[in-house]
């Protein structure tokens, strides 16, 4: 055939060939017969449609798509009734109507075509999913390699020093690694067997450069070592320094829990209603035990909650916890904003143990909806959503405020919004038992003296089906917090957590 070209028009013979495949119309030209590859390739879309604009004496045919266009010329009758034929063929192919996916009726270039792009659609994502199959892959290679310990000799007989997680580990061969826990500003926590049982060993290295945080651990080891029930973690071994006067690392071993509460909340495993009774329960009785001890914890977050595989959690984290004392002021900056009670935000200094109900309200809430009840971004914010919820007090029910600006701040919000809640408690968990509703307006009052106490939170009829007087111990003795009361040195401190040292590993004579 001869193939007009499209700027100077000229005829020039080129040798075509038309392919009719399943997926693929196309018009090609060779520009000699030895030639091995296409020149060029015209595909045969929904769009073209095919023209006779033959003249006397010359046979020819305009394939058209929009503006552009393929002419040629076929010298012999024979030749152009036959390519005419095959070129229609192909359009009316294309134009053919059928029913996609859908069984919505369409052409069937116009199905080819989309079905090609939706090939080329799951390749692309196979690809995306492969690369980032072969990048968790790696991810998970590197952090193996990193939790992965490197020993070293050890310069202590009957120790072992390897490091893992960027932090050195001096500890007896009696341990066995297992796995690396958790990370952060306290130190690196790991996994140890001993004895074919697993024990948690957190190291606190060069615990004693900053004297607030070296107060805080031996807060923390004294009420560790003196609280004994079953819903808070206890301690059961600091791991003896070579000597005083060179201690810097503290290595505390505790009971080694699988999870902690913010992990559960946020897993893809169901969570009961059933679920969340039994673990508020559990840390109502813990509450109750650390309440008699005559310590406030003050820290209380679904992180410093621990789970077992069998549902059974223990508090921990105690080194922001207080004692309760007559006309003793505290400090406001305590527990994480989120599950902060209101009198704190509000600047009270004396405030009470229903600090850790309010808390304990959130944490409840938050097992109810799995997601923060209250997750203020700054001081403001969070005010705002307690009284979104909760309603603004009059100034009357704000006699237990004594800060003359939170006052001020709380009376301006009832004069502007009104005393009514934008969205109460119970618009906000519609679904839950009335029981359930019930224990959680109780424990989040803004009055903290109108707060239900835990002994009456314990005898809620939430709890009737499952609840056992006899766990609801209480301690021996209360707590004492005698050392705060002195000038702790860096030597001071050391000299502390040397003493509880002792209590495991007391000197032969």
């Amino acid at each position: 055939m001869l193939k007009q070209g499209s700027r100077f028009r000229m005829l020039t013979k080129r040798y075509f060939i038309l392919r009719l495949e399943e997926k693929h119309m196309t018009l090609g030209y060779y520009t000699s017969k030895e030639d091995l590859v296409l020149c060029s390739e015209t595909p045969i879309g929904p769009g073209h449609a095919l023209y006779d604009i033959s003249v006397e004496g010359h046979r020819r045919l305009e394939l058209r798509h929009g503006t552009s266009s393929l002419i040629v010329e076929i010298e012999s009758e024979q030749d152009f009734v036959k390519w005419k034929n095959a070129l229609q063929e192909a359009v009316r192919w294309h134009h053919a109507m059928v029913f996609d996916g859908a069984n919505k009726v369409t052409s069937y270039g116009k199905k080819c075509l989309d079905d090609e792009a939706a090939e080329a659609l799951a390749r692309q994502e196979a690809a995306k999913k492969q690369r980032e199959t072969v990048a968790k892959k790696a991810e998970a290679t590197a952090t193996a390699n990193a939790n992965k310990p490197k020993f070293l000799p050890s310069m202590r007989p009957g120790f072992q020093c390897f490091t893992v997680s960027n932090t050195k580990f001096d500890i007896p061969v009696d341990y066995t690694y297992v796995k690396t826990i958790g990370s952060g500003a306290y130190g690196v926590v790991i996994a140890a067997e001993k004895s074919g049982k697993q024990v948690a060993i957190k190291n606190i290295q060069r615990a004693f450069d900053d004297l607030t945080d070296a107060k805080r651990i031996v807060r923390e080891i004294k009420l560790m070592r003196h609280f004994r029930h079953k819903c808070l973690l206890g301690i059961e071994d600091i791991i003896e320094p070579v000597e005083i006067a060179t201690f810097e690392d503290v290595y505390i071993v505790s009971e080694c829990m699988a999870t902690d509460l913010h992990r559960v909340i946020y897993s893809r495993h169901p969570l009961s209603e059933e679920h969340v009774c039994f673990f508020l329960y559990q840390m109502l009785m813990a509450l109750k035990y650390i309440h008699s001890a005559n310590v406030i914890h003050r820290d209380l977050k679904p992180s410093n909650i621990l789970v077992n595989a069998n549902c059974e959690l223990k508090v921990c984290d105690f080194g922001l916890a207080r004692g309760v004392v007559d006309n003793l002021e505290l400090t406001e900056y305590v527990v994480t904003r989120w599950y902060r009670a209101p009198e704190i935000m509000l600047g009270c200094m004396k405030y009470t143990k229903t600090v850790d109900v309010w808390s304990l309200g959130c944490i409840f809430a938050e097992m109810l909806s799995r997601k923060p009840l209250f997750p203020g971004q700054d001081y403001i914010d969070q005010l705002h959503l307690i009284m979104n919820a909760l309603g603004v007090p009059t100034d009357d029910e704000l006699y237990f405020v004594t800060n003359a600006r939170a006052r001020k701040f709380m009376n301006t919000e009832y004069h502007t919004r009104g005393q009514a809640p934008l969205k109460p408690l119970a618009a906000l968990f519609p679904d839950i038992s009335p029981d359930a509703m019930n224990l959680l307006e109780r424990m989040l009052v803004l009055d903290p003296h109108k707060r239900i106490q835990v002994d009456d939170a314990l005898a809620h009829p939430y709890f009737a089906s499952i609840r056992t007087v006899g766990d609801e111990t209480v301690a021996a003795a209360p707590f004492d917090f005698e050392f705060e009361s002195e000038e702790l040195t860096k030597r001071r401190l050391q000299q502390l957590i040397w003493d509880e040292m002792r209590h495991f590993h007391p000197i032969v004579s």
